[in-house]
């Protein structure tokens, strides 16, 4: 099965800090609303940027996109992903990201956050990526700009 999503991320410029703000999004399609566990399906998206500031995905601090599964009962994050970027998004730009999409192992309600990170040395350092715990009630990364939350139903 191939599904297929298009967002239009909204980048503000702010001063200093880079904060979470709104997301202008509407889909041709998109994330199944349920899946199997363990389960794979293909995804692409048409990624927009409809602000001012140029996506990178080389430099000080590049742009990545990031995925969490998050169980909508008891907030426990049971599995992230960072993807690439194929290169700059200048604004007013698109890019394509296409990448297999694996639920969780185990059957529950999950918000699947998608989100745009511009990398800081608080979400990477260079090495390894650091996401928020676990168990954390914020499951945003540093840096994080744009996010979309699906509900998705893993069931056998």
């Amino acid at each position: 099965m191939k599904y297929s999503k298009r967002l239009l991320f909204q980048l503000t410029a702010l001063p200093v800090l880079l904060l979470l703000c709104s997301v202008a999004a509407w889909a041709d399609g998109g994330i199944p609303d349920q899946m199997q566990p363990g389960s794979s399906v293909q995804i692409s998206m048409t990624l927009r940027n409809t602000g001012s500031n140029t996506w990178s995905s080389t430099g000080d601090a590049p742009v990545r996109f990031v995925l969490r599964w998050i169980d909508a009962q008891n907030r426990v994050r049971y599995r992230w992903a960072v993807k690439w970027l194929k290169g700059t998004v200048e604004p007013g730009e698109s890019t394509e990201l296409q990448f297999e999409l694996t639920a969780p192992d185990r059957s529950a309600n999950y918000e699947l956050m998608c989100g745009l990170v511009r990398l800081t040395p608080q979400s990477y350092d260079g090495k390894n990526y650091h996401p928020p715990a676990t168990k954390a009630t914020d499951q945003h990364w540093d840096g994080e700009f744009s996010t979309v939350i699906y509900n998705v139903n893993v069931v056998p």
